[in-house]
């Protein structure tokens, strides 16, 4: 990111207005259908990274572009991202490019643009993207906060999926990103929800899915033809200008999410292998009813996410330096109390100038003599017991007569 960046919000005046469900298996299934991909099969190098030897700070494999704009961001996720898993892609026989939309066939969704696309060689369309700034947009902060406040930030790729009839969808800041699907409300099998996955992060991998594997995921739904959702819901009950009131019962989260909401699909990408074809199996659903939970239980799973072991250890440095400048602030608070304490121990034990003679009258009010007059004074006791008196160089000790 440059020094200098773009300070706009860019989030539409939109608001999703349907059901909305946490896809709380979607990393499951990710890994799942990737661990069905025969790569032995697959022995085509596709890239070469430098050895250790040679991978220092000025190597172009790592990053030197600055950016400052969402353009600029969404070059680098298309390189990135979109550039190397299109070559994973052809690879696997899976018949999908990432583009801008502007590489479709019919050029707009009813006029309006989608930063990201997957098509086919036709140019059809297969999936829709869109690309927020990571300086602007914190997408797992908006995923916790108020309902409405997450709705408003999904109106934009809802209206893109509800108008271009497509399944699947994504919402990227490059350091973050969601992926939606379109499928059946639980217990609602006639209405269709906004099914969404938990934040997934750029840099994450090992035991957690990485995001080109997340595409990956998508891809081979794709080439199974398992892409496409007509939405019969009206368009107003979908997405719509922002105001909606909503409660738990409008935001669910499956205890199987895979299961519930593949009862709408009877097609499963088939497992990859140089020897298979694209045909597809169906797969077995089990009928037991599933219970859902509301919102709150939600929010705690979302919640448990932060404890994960991708980010475990950056929250724990966050935390040490937390603690490190609370005590820091308490220990500059400390030293500065007792530095002004002995400031003012030291100014009373060594006044700048002898103490002078103090009078008292009749009454008992003090007094100094000063030239050929006297003047009445307030005397003050330090901490020592000495009197003095203020005057507009400091202290005046005096020696009471």
């Amino acid at each position: 990111m440059g020094l200098s960046t773009t300070k706009s919000d860019s989030t539409h005046n939109l608001e999703f207005k349907a059901t909305l469900v946490h896809w709380n298996t979607f990393d499951k299934e990710v890994r799942a259908l990737s661990h069905r991909i025969d790569w032995k099969n697959f022995p085509s190098v596709l890239a070469y990274a430098p050895t250790e030897k040679h991978a220092g700070p000025h190597h172009t494999y790592s990053e030197h572009w600055l950016c400052g704009d969402e353009l600029s961001v969404s070059g680098r996720f298309g390189q990135n991202v979109g550039h190397i898993t299109s070559s994973v892609f052809r690879a696997l026989n899976i018949p999908s490019w990432f583009g801008d939309y502007r590489t479709c066939v019919n050029g707009t969704v009813e006029r309006k643009v989608p930063d990201f696309v997957m098509v086919n060689a036709q140019g059809h369309l297969q999936a829709v993207g869109e690309m927020k700034t990571p300086w602007m947009h914190n997408l797992k902060n908006v995923m916790l906060s108020d309902q409405t406040e997450f709705r408003h930030c999904l109106g934009q790729i809802s209206r893109y999926m509800y108008l271009s009839k497509m399944k699947y969808g994504f919402l990227t800041t490059y350091d973050q990103t969601i992926f939606f699907k379109q499928a059946p409300s639980p217990g609602k099998a006639k209405e269709l929800a906004l099914w969404h996955s938990d934040v997934v992060y750029y840099h994450q991998g090992g035991n957690m899915v990485s995001l080109r594997e997340c595409f990956l995921f998508l891809g081979l739904h794709i080439k199974a033809g398992d892409y496409t959702c007509e939405n019969t819901m009206p368009y107003k009950r979908w997405v719509g200008s922002p105001g909606g009131v909503y409660t738990d019962d409008d935001y669910l989260s499956p205890d199987d999410s895979r299961e519930l909401s593949d009862r709408h699909s009877s097609e499963s990408p088939p497992p990859v292998s140089a020897r298979t074809t694209a045909a597809r199996h169906g797969m077995n659903i089990d009928q037991r009813a599933r219970r859902v939970v509301t919102r709150s239980q939600s929010q705690a799973r979302h919640v448990q996410d932060l404890e994960g072991p991708h980010l475990q250890s950056r929250l724990r440095r966050a935390r040490d330096s937390q603690r490190r400048g609370r005590d820091a602030t308490e220990r500059g608070g400390n030293e500065i109390t007792e530095g002004t304490q002995a400031l003012r121990l030291e100014r009373e034990s060594r006044p700048n100038v002898p103490p002078t003679p103090a009078y008292l009258d009749q009454s008992g009010r003090p007094y100094v003599r000063m030239s050929d007059q006297s003047r009445y004074v307030t005397l003050v006791k330090d901490g020592r017991g000495q009197h003095y008196y203020e005057t507009t160089a400091g202290r005046q000790y005096v020696e009471v007569q």
